[in-house]
């Protein structure tokens, strides 16, 4: 990751903090991302050159219609500095800085048999417990092999996988 990206995620992180719209700034640069990763077209379309700048602020403006005013900014000021192209990548680090700014846990449950709302319950009180942090739990319903839970700690070493066996945590 560049030292620009981490920059300018840290700014929009600080100012969305400051002015206690966080939560509703993640959840709107969270929507652009999932829709520009799902749609390659319109990722191009919003990270490469394709439209001149005054034409993609027009779309970011009516895609975001009403939506944050500091994220809309945030967005035009990078258009702006030709850096559209390291959108994904500034949400990405914007998404690390928040979940850590609200003390939340990433963790992902893998069962063989569905868990029921008191079991995911259960299992979040369990990661605050040992982790002092709140929990996002996926749930999954696949084992995953020695081998690779080993290749999973080497890419993300900070990775916290949570082994459910009878409904306990083990």
């Amino acid at each position: 990751m560049s030292l620009a990206v981490r920059r300018y995620s840290e700014a929009l992180l600080d100012i969305a903090f400051e002015e206690k719209c966080e939560d509703e700034v993640y959840e709107q640069f969270g929507t652009l991302y999932s829709e520009m990763k799902a749609d390659k077209d319109f990722e191009r379309l919003m990270t490469e050159k394709i439209l001149s700048s005054e034409e993609l602020k027009a779309t970011v403006s009516k895609i975001l219609d009403g939506g944050n005013t500091y994220l809309i900014s945030f967005l035009m000021t990078l258009i702006d500095r030709n850096r559209m192209d390291e959108v994904m990548d500034m949400f990405l680090d914007f998404e690390r800085g928040y979940k850590e700014k609200k003390n939340i846990l990433e963790a992902e449950a893998v069962t063989a048999i569905e868990m029921t709302e008191d079991q995911i319950e259960q299992v979040k009180r369990e990661n605050r417990k040992k982790y002092g942090k709140k929990g996002i739990i996926k749930i999954s319903d696949k084992y995953f092999a020695p081998e690779d839970i080993n290749k999973i700690a080497l890419v993300a070493p900070s990775a916290s996988l949570i082994e459910i066996k009878d409904y306990e945590v083990v």
